[in-house]
């Protein structure tokens, strides 16, 4: 029955003084609706491969060159049973291989994905299976597990166990199409979206030896599946990886011709426990699934800001509140209220605030969850039955907020109810402290946000605005399936195909550098190098500085022809401005880079051709190498980029390619997807710098009013004896600004070493300008002034007579 009595007299309160509890609700709402959605997405991605039994038990096998800037996931095919043999405590392994086939079914061929794995995948991965048993994917090497939604997929509702899959595939070498016959034995539950490891098609690894008939599974000199480790209780992982290391180098030389050996430190490896994967991939090279911690820390800190601010204005608000009923907690208290009844009471009531707040952001979910999905960019579903785990955690902690929030309460103004009246005056002045204190907290942050916004938004202007030295756009790269005579002809006979080339992608995320010795000083340098046509430098718009562009001598008919009939001794390259500085060349125009046989016959301007966290590299671009590229750039008009495109499309029918096959021969590059998380950041800074901005306005309105309220004596007193409206405007409004003043002093060298340090990651960046600071002191300022303006000139402008006539 206290219960009630208690919520029915909150209830009633708020009722009386609704504007200035609708404020509080307001702005908490807002808070709790932005953290919710940021708590979700959270909890989601700390979800990931947290499913496993083994999570804490397996490891993946990363490798690292000794000159790239990625690690690469895969492995030599013997490499796991090696490291079992030798190596104690590895308790199993795992290999997983995707690779294409084209699956026939019902008259319809669609290209697949299958991933070929060992039988222990079902024993190391929480992946159980609804039918068959793993013993029959063990003993038969043309053996298949479907996931369900597979399975329904091809067999509708029929039992798939023992049904048979056609798939084929064309042979690398011969061009010819081979076919293979596959069982069904399993049927597996799907697998979640929070898992790192996806498929819907999982074949026994040992039918890869028919499909490629070559002994790969002996073989140390080709790399294809990724590599898990089970090793419990792992106590020295670095230990563990130079012990890997060491005996990749020993069985890598001894099935290795001399010439190909390698030397140690020219390839490392590095493990990474599962539950780690998804947060630790960012520089892992073809990593599908992935995450940023950094990214997610900066969500942390959005939520606790936010919800920060809310709770510091519940309680600029309520203590205003609070203190006009310091007479009426007395009286609770002569009526034999405990000091426990009346922290209680504070308490519930937050509770009560902030049950209501939650409330409004479950109904409003649906309203913003598609737009907060697109700015976090994820397909993260809630779903009340299965995240009730998250929903309730969340509410957990919203309820302990409201409960401490209810302690400060109370502990601020115990000896208002408790003390003598002297001792409430003097915790009036403490009060008064507190709340100019939050405020100045508000503002401080949000000097800070609006700081750190302007600069992300700038770094992203100079990101997209920067001059790469070439044409990034209307550009895209096709591999012809070895049909080259064929594409130069198509290409050659469309207008609106400005120009193009045989060779790589000029733009790329990984890079290598290999060494070379440059001139008759044989001056070591690592560099990087592109393979291109004599088209390559037009098709990208590359500036010569220096000299003439090469002349290639090879051609290739197919990927394994070669037309030699013009070969020479030197192969002609040009290099960029940054292998001149670095091989510092005075003269580079005939100069040999004598290790490889190539010679220097132009120079071209430095392009930025890898993201701009990198800085330039030395780069050689040539045709005649010693390896080869089969794919095409093209440069094209982008009034017909249809056209280009059905003409493409056109090309491939030819061959009897499926649209799912030849789809993925032909690949734009969008330089924008580059810098997605920059763009993500920027929004998102945005985004919280609006609902700061409300929270702030709100608390500032709130103080404002409770400062009037305080001084209305004051005010009418003054206005008695002769001051103006706009002094008494000053008086109220200097206030206001040497917060802003206080909060500017913290808040700029705090913003500054933050963007220092977030800039470090580039190694192009804008510079941190002086007027983006005082820009946003300005901004806060005026924001604050025309926050309270309205209250401050409703105090200013009210009849002194109404203020002092109690007096």
């Amino acid at each position: 029955m206290y219960l009630f009595k208690i919520i029915k007299e909150y209830l009633r309160r708020i009722v009386r003084n609704y504007k200035i509890y609708a404020i509080t609700i307001l702005g908490m709402s807002i808070a709790i609706i932005a953290s919710f959605h940021i708590y979700f997405f959270v909890a989601k991605e700390y979800s990931v491969d947290a499913f496993h039994e083994h999570k804490k038990d397996v490891y993946r096998v990363l490798s690292t060159g000794k000159y790239s800037n990625l690690r690469q996931k895969s492995n030599v095919m013997p490499f796991g049973q090696k490291i079992k043999e030798k190596i104690p405590g590895v308790k199993n392994y795992v290999r997983v291989l995707t690779d294409r086939f084209v699956l026939s079914q019902d008259g319809q061929k669609t290209e697949t994905l299958f991933q070929m794995t060992d039988p222990a995948f079902f024993e190391l991965f929480s992946f159980p299976l609804k039918q068959g048993n793993v013993l029959d994917f063990k003993n038969k090497p043309n053996g298949v597990v479907l996931s369900e939604k597979k399975a329904n997929e091809l067999f509708l509702n029929q039992n798939p166990i023992g049904k048979v899959l056609n798939i084929s595939k064309e042979n690398f070498r011969t061009k010819a199409i081979e076919s293979w016959q596959l069982e069904v034995v399993g049927v597996l539950k799907d697998i979640p979206k929070t898992s790192t490891i996806q498929g819907d098609s999982f074949i026994n690894i040992a039918f890869f030896t028919q499909v490629y008939k070559d002994d790969f599974e002996v073989g140390w000199n080709s790399s294809f599946p990724e590599l898990y480790l089970q090793v419990p209780d792992l106590q020295n992982k670095a230990a563990f990886e130079t012990q890997i290391s060491k005996l990749f180098l020993e069985n890598y030389n001894l099935n290795n011709p001399v010439k190909f050996h390698q030397k140690e430190g020219d390839q490392k490896f590095s493990i990474q426990r599962l539950d780690a994967i998804y947060f630790d991939s960012e520089d892992v090279d073809r990593q599908v699934l992935k995450g940023s911690r950094q990214f997610v820390n900066v969500l942390w800190l959005i939520g606790f800001l936010t919800l920060l601010l809310a709770t510091t204005n519940y309680i600029i608000m309520n203590l205003g509140l609070n203190l006009n009923r310091a007479k009426e907690f007395q009286s609770r208290r002569y009526l034999g209220a405990s000091k426990l009844n009346i922290l209680g009471q504070l308490s519930l009531e937050s509770i009560i605030n902030v049950s209501l707040c939650f409330v409004i952001a479950l109904l409003t979910y649906p309203l913003f969850s598609d737009s907060v999905a697109s700015l976090l960019d994820f397909t993260y579903q809630l779903n009340y039955i299965t995240d009730i785990g998250i929903v309730l955690s969340f509410f957990a902690i919203l309820v302990c907020i409201a409960f401490m929030t209810g302690l400060l309460q109370y502990l601020i103004l115990y000896s208002a109810i408790f003390a003598s009246t002297k001792g409430a005056k003097k915790i009036n002045f403490s009060i008064s402290a507190i709340i100019k204190g939050l405020i100045g907290l508000q503002l401080f942050l949000f000097i800070t946000i609006i700081c750190c916004a302007i600069i992300v938004q700038k770094q992203n202007t100079f990101l997209q605005n920067k001059d790469l030295g070439f044409n990034p756009e209307n550009i895209i790269s096709i591999y012809p399936n070895r049909e080259n005579e064929a594409i130069r002809d198509l290409l050659a006979s469309k207008s609106y195909v400005a120009s193009f080339s045989q060779g790589e992608e000029l733009f790329r995320t990984e890079f290598r550098l290999d060494e070379y010795e440059v001139g008759t000083e044989k001056q070591k340098i690592s560099a990087t190098i592109i393979q291109g046509d004599g088209n390559y430098v037009k098709t990208h718009g590359i500036e010569l500085v220096q000299g003439r562009n090469f002349q290639p001598f090879l051609t290739y008919k197919t990927l394994f022809d070669w037309d030699e009939r013009k070969k020479m001794d030197i192969v002609e390259v040009i290099v960029n401005e940054e292998f001149v500085r670095k091989a510092n060349l005075k003269n580079p125009i005939g100069t040999l880079i004598s290790n490889r046989d190539y010679k220097i016959v132009g120079v071209f301007k430095n392009t930025y051709n890898t993201p701009l966290y990198n800085p330039i590299q030395p780069t050689i671009l040539g045709f005649d190498f010693s390896f080869s590229s089969n794919k095409y750039q093209i440069a094209y008009n982008p009034t017909f980029k249809k056209e280009l495109l059905n003409d493409l499309y056109a090309f491939f029918e030819k061959f009897e390619l499926s649209k799912a096959v030849y789809q993925n021969y032909i690949h734009e590059f969008d330089y924008k997807e580059v810098y997605k998380k920059e763009v993500q950041l920027k929004n998102l800074l945005q985004l919280f710098t609006g609902i700061v901005l409300v929270i702030a306005v709100l608390g500032l309105f709130a103080i404002s009013l409770f400062i009037t309220q305080n001084r209305t004596k004051e005010i009418g007193v003054r206005k008695i004896n002769g001051a103006t409206i706009l002094e008494v405007l000053k008086m109220l409004n200097k206030t206001f600004v040497f917060w802003v003043a206080i909060a500017f002093v913290f808040a700029v060298p705090i913003s500054y070493i933050i963007m220092q340090k977030w800039l470090q990651n580039f190694a192009f960046k804008t510079a941190l300008s002086w007027w983006v600071f005082a820009l946003s002191g300005l901004l806060v300022l005026l924001i604050s002034l025309l926050a309270v303006s309205w209250q401050t000139y409703k105090a200013a402008t009210q009849n002194p007579v109404k203020a002092l006539r109690d007096d």
